[in-house]
């Protein structure tokens, strides 16, 4: 009976482990629009020479 707790303790411990383990990117801001600031940003250096953007 002991191992069976033990066993359901330690697969629920991995399950929330893995429900709240860390994003692989932290989460944008509100207001965050990807898109325009790289449209700025390929505007910006369009001005210059030598400079690649994504």
């Amino acid at each position: 009976m002991t191992a069976w707790i033990l066993l359901f303790a330690l697969a629920a411990l991995f399950a929330l482990a893995v429900r709240h383990g860390r994003t692989a990117e932290p989460p944008m801001p509100s207001g965050y629009d990807g898109e325009r600031q790289i449209a700025e940003l390929r505007g910006l250096v369009s001005a210059t020479t030598n400079v690649r953007l994504p």
